[in-house]
């Protein structure tokens, strides 16, 4: 599965065929990466939009996929509706 793009109110993904599938979603937390790249961050804080920094983007100095996980299971709980 490739992604393609994020939507306001799904993600839209490449199936295993090629094919074009969208989930819906109202929240959506993106784990990629191993190093602190968190350009957002300031943007986001200032235009008050509820976010969370997790994982490498949070603290890169051991990348620890779970760790990574539970911040991002634990952001998840605490911003979704």
């Amino acid at each position: 599965m490739h992604y393609r793009r994020i939507t306001p109110t799904a993600v839209e993904v490449f199936g295993p065929e090629g094919e074009k599938l969208s989930i819906r979603a109202d929240t959506v937390v993106v784990c990629a990466g191993q190093e602190s790249h968190n350009p957002l961050e300031a943007e986001l804080e200032a235009s008050g939009i509820p976010f969370a920094v997790v994982g490498g983007a949070k603290d890169a100095r051991s990348v620890d996929a779970v760790r990574a996980t539970a911040e991002g299971l634990a952001a998840a709980r605490t911003l979704a509706p």
